[in-house]
């Protein structure tokens, strides 16, 4: 069975098992693969693939043992049953941590949001970002997580409200890495309002020792936009406040300035 373009693989490892998996390859819309915990066939796939005639998709879904997406796989993870089963069972075990969770500490969240994630499990990703929503911790994590958000999601919005509610007193990393976060988030939607934000962020932090960052990217914001003078102001304060390793591109971005402004003179006198 050819069309023209690989097709995707339907792959079961109980051939009982198919109407149900291609119900549920209905409901996800992509083919899914279906691994009892139990289930470790010693021979290869052979004719227990169904071929679903989907182009333009390159994932499968795989279940756990309650029918519920467990993580995605691409179509290597095919290459032999005791790959999938293996595949299957480190996330299995990953989801079993997730649900054993009892008073963890912030660290060992962030160590199992990272295993989730390298396990492309998503959706226990989620519930596990849901629980620091719901404790209000781990904002490092939750900042990680806001950056890659569509911004008219329900998560980003509760994520938005609790990073800009948290005290960050003693935290200033914290406060100028949200003002970093939302002065990109806001660029592309509002170049005015993201000025904004970044002079506001500023102000607040104008004594501690890092500030020079925040003012380096108000000075090259700035230049984008074409107001050299200001730039310029603002790239000589960072150049004050910045360590020796970073001083190099601040002071190229000085002569960048220095150039443009040059020029605009030039041509005011032509």
């Amino acid at each position: 069975m050819t069309t023209g373009f690989l097709p995707l693989v339907l792959a079961v490892c109980m051939m009982t098992n198919f109407d149900r998996a291609l119900e549920l390859s209905r409901v996800y819309e992509k083919p899914v693969a279906v691994i009892p915990e139990a289930a470790r066939p010693s021979e290869e796939f052979g004719n227990r693939f169904i071929f679903v005639e989907k182009p333009g998709q390159s994932n499968l879904v795989l279940l756990d043992r309650y029918g519920a997406e467990l993580r995605a796989l691409g179509l290597d993870s095919l290459n032999s049953v005791d790959h999938l089963c293996s595949l299957y069972h480190e996330a299995q075990g990953l989801r079993d941590q997730l649900q054993k969770l009892y008073q963890p500490t912030d660290g060992e969240i962030e160590k199992l949001y990272g295993k989730l994630r390298g396990a492309d499990m998503e959706v226990d990703a989620d519930r596990l970002i849901g629980l620091c929503i719901k404790e209000e911790r781990c904002l490092p994590l939750l900042m990680d997580r806001y950056s890659g958000l569509d911004t008219s999601s329900e998560q980003f919005a509760q994520i938005d409200r609790l990073l800009h509610s948290a005290d960050y007193t003693g935290r200033e990393d914290l406060e100028m890495r949200l003002a970093i976060l939302d002065f990109q988030i806001e660029l592309p939607l509002d170049p005015k309002g993201a000025e904004t934000t970044l002079r506001i962020a500023i102000s607040g932090l104008k004594d501690y020792d890092k500030v020079w960052q925040l003012h380096m990217l108000l000075s090259q914001f700035l230049y984008e936009e074409r107001r050299f003078d200001e730039s310029l102001r603002f790239a000589k304060t960072s150049l004050q406040g910045a360590p020796l390793g970073a001083r190099k591109n601040i002071q190229s971005l000085i002569s960048a300035i220095s150039a443009e402004t040059a020029q605009e003179n030039c041509k005011q006198t032509l």
